[in-house]
């Protein structure tokens, strides 16, 4: 006999040749077993054990890594041994992890004759089914077995005394299928319980039955799988399938209301029983919009049927009366009427009705119909009898032969009234001196006879009131020039309801002819130029040029005779008339020279061109003034030593002057302050020059001014002056001086 090697999970360690030591330990030597026998060795290795192996008659009983390692030996297989030449010879092998084996082997002597057979332990039962069962048991190794025998019993008390099933006279027979011969016509009573032992006999007679017994209890009936489809306002139609199974009958139940009046103790009532070959029903009578609860139950041949779960219980739910949907429709409401539709509303088993209720506001009335009519004879409805600028809402209400009812949503809508429908857009649209064209948009409701009028009025008097819608315009003359008036306009209706328009138009003046240029020539005169008025030709009559020195009491007519005042208060000279319009000179303006020789040389001269019509009217164009004076005279700029500072250079000049208080105000404009770093530079003029300060125009008497000098230019020498400017551009430097700060 060969020894098996196992190879353990450490390396081979080349340096252990040592074998381990293994000894039988149990049972005593020289004892005679019988039937199924502990044994055990004790086995040590310096390197550590990986395994023990039991053999005997050449068959490995067990391997094993786990200390003690115990063999539990059945004996039973082997024949009786009871001399000193009749033994069974066990070898046990250990094996370290350098591969090395030791073994040890011992004589034993069996005596299993006179004793019964080991039992057979039973397996599970398998195949159940309602009438049969499968059992199965253990391999009997009994080295004198003679047969089985397989009882049966209703009670866990299983003998030999009990029905007994079947009889094998081989060991490798071990399962039989019970079908229940004699117990029923169908075999086995379903949902019953049944025990099972199985006994092992040897050749002389002798039997033992297993420990225990194995338990079978038989099936009930399938259940089916219960649906339905095609429900109806009054109907259910429910569908199931065979289970295969011997059917006799299905009996079905029925529950109504909400899931919780199904009690899950209770199977709902019974509705009524259906032959095993049927496998639909359609329940009838019921009521529309209602939860219905179903059940079915399964009764085979032997009048048994599958235990009741709640879980099978199905939901129907009966259909209800559909209802419509209104659609807004914004582009059919007018003034008085609108027009309502809704969606087609399918037609079920019995016959059915639409009625379309109305309220004003946002609730329905439902005293108030407006509309009533089979289902699917008309899907719109055109409501005539409406206010204008009004709210309504309306409902569908869909009702069939037994009074089931389904309302639609709520559609809420507003009449369109004259405010909505006419935005008359009241605006001038022609302005004149005298009068003012009016237009408006034209009535535009699409009914005709629904226009009543326009009444306009200016500042509250009625001036226009057409009878036509499509008069949309009014030119208001007789008016006065460049004055305002204040339009309404209003439209009505025939059923009493107005809307109002405001406009404000304004005439407009006489095109006046401006000054855009003055100047004056060495011959002491002024020469100006005006743009000319853009006045009709048809309406222009002249010009007249006005000259005065006051610009604040000119041009004024308070008397309303189209004369400036101040020719009547001899205030301003009439210097010029012209009826000419449009002047000859290339540049498109009307020349005039003012040679007056009474000009008085220190005064200001303003002018003004009045434009006339041919009624006699005038408007007075920009006025412009100038003054025949040239360069003002110089002041005297003044550096005193002590008003030098460090930091400071102060400047002093004399104030300008026109020899009198009057021409000093008329011809002072300001002083401009200049410093420059080179001699003799012309203020302005050079890129060295730079100007400091301005003195305000009118602060004629301020004739100082402090220059700070920086640190980094304190030492440098500068060249100030003091330029004058009039109130008409003229300018004079003053005197150049030249001053530094110390160093």
């Amino acid at each position: 006999m060969g020894i098996l090697s196992f190879p353990g999970c450490r390396s081979q360690d080349d340096d252990d040749n040592t074998p381990p030591k293994i000894t039988f330990v149990y049972p005593p030597e020289y004892d005679i077993l019988e039937d199924i026998e502990t044994i055990r060795v004790d086995a040590r290795d310096n390197d550590g054990l990986t395994h023990i192996l039991y053999i005997a008659e050449g068959e490995t009983l067990l391997v094993t890594a786990v200390p003690p390692y115990t063999l539990l030996w059945n004996t039973s297989a082997y024949p009786d041994c009871t001399t000193a030449d009749s033994y069974i010879p066990l070898t046990a092998v250990a094996e370290d992890y350098s591969g090395n084996q030791g073994s040890d082997v011992r004589k034993f002597y069996l005596n299993n004759r006179g004793l019964p057979p080991l039992p057979a332990e039973m397996d599970e039962p398998s195949e159940v089914t309602k009438h049969s069962a499968r059992l199965s048991w253990e391999k009997s190794i009994d080295y004198q077995f003679s047969h089985y025998i397989l009882y049966r019993d209703t009670s866990k008390a299983v003998s030999a005394l009990s029905d007994s099933l079947v009889r094998y006279g081989h060991p490798d027979s071990t399962s039989f299928v019970d079908h229940g011969a004699g117990v029923t016509l169908w075999g086995l009573d379903e949902d019953t319980d049944y025990y099972y032992r199985v006994w092992v006999y040897d050749d002389v007679g002798r039997g033992d039955g297993s420990d225990s017994a194995a338990l079978v209890h038989t099936l009930l009936p399938a259940p089916v799988p219960l649906s339905s489809s095609g429900e109806t306002k009054y109907t259910a139609r429910l569908q199931w399938s065979s289970n295969g199974e011997d059917i006799s009958h299905f009996r079905l139940h029925r529950a109504m209301g909400d899931s919780t009046a199904i009690d899950t103790a209770a199977v709902p009532d019974s509705l009524t029983g259906l032959p095993g070959t049927t496998f639909a029903y359609t329940d009838t009578g019921l009521i529309s919009n209602t939860n219905y609860y179903y059940y079915i139950h399964v009764i085979d041949s032997a009048g048994y049927t599958h235990a009741y779960r709640f879980n099978d219980i199905i939901a129907v739910r009966t259909d209800s009366i559909p209802s419509g949907q209104l659609h807004d429709p914004p582009q059919q409401v007018t003034k008085y009427s609108a027009s309502l539709r809704w969606n087609a509303i399918p037609v079920q088993e019995d016959s059915s009705w639409v009625e379309l209720y109305r309220g004003t506001g946002t609730a329905v009335d439902t005293s108030i119909s407006v509309y009533r009519a089979a289902n699917g004879v008309s899907e719109t409805y055109n409501d005539i009898t409406l206010q204008q600028g009004q709210t309504y809402s309306y409902q569908l209400l869909h009702r069939d032969s037994r009074d089931n009812r389904a309302w639609s949503d709520t559609l809420t809508l507003t009449t369109f009234a004259i405010t909505d429908l006419q935005d008359a857009g009241l605006g001038v649209q022609v302005q004149e001196k005298r009068e003012l064209t009016l237009g408006w948009t034209a009535y535009n409701y699409p009914y005709e006879d629904d226009f009543a009028g326009y009444i306009l009025t200016r500042d509250g008097v009625t001036i226009f009131t057409p009878s036509e819608a499509s008069e949309n315009s009014f030119t208001d003359d007789e008016l006065d020039r460049s004055t305002s008036y204040d339009y309404v306009l209003t439209l009505s209706d025939t059923s009493g309801a107005s809307r109002s328009f405001n406009a404000t138009g304004t005439t407009r003046d006489i095109y006046p002819a401006d000054i855009v240029a003055i100047a004056t020539t060495e011959a002491w005169e002024f020469y100006l130029e005006w743009q000319s008025s853009t006045e009709p030709a048809g309406e222009f009559a002249g010009y007249r040029l006005l000259r005065s020195d006051d610009p604040d009491e000119i041009f004024d007519d308070s008397n309303g005779d189209n004369q400036a005042d101040c020719l009547a208060a001899g205030n301003c000279d009439q210097v010029a008339s012209v009826t000419q319009q449009n002047p000859t000179a290339p540049d498109s303006v009307h020349l005039y020279t003012d040679g007056d020789t009474n000009l008085i040389r220190l005064r200001a001269y303003y002018y003004v061109v009045l434009t006339y019509d041919n009624a006699g009217e005038y408007a007075a164009g920009a006025i412009m003034g100038d003054t025949l004076l040239t360069n003002p005279d110089p002041v005297v700029l003044s550096i005193p030593d002590s008003s030098i500072t460090e930091t400071t250079i102060n400047l002093i000049w004399t104030q300008a002057s026109w020899g009198s208080a009057e021409a000093d105000a008329a011809g002072f404009h300001s002083y401009e302050v200049w410093r420059n770093t080179q001699d003799g530079e012309t203020p302005g003029d050079e890129n060295s020059s730079y100007q400091l300060h301005r003195v305000l125009p009118g602060d004629i008497t301020n004739t100082t001014y402090p220059d700070g000098i920086s640190e980094s230019n304190r030492g440098v020498s500068f060249y100030y002056s003091i330029v004058v400017r009039d109130n008409f551009g003229q300018t004079s430097p003053s005197n150049e001086m030249e001053a530094a700060t110390p160093p």
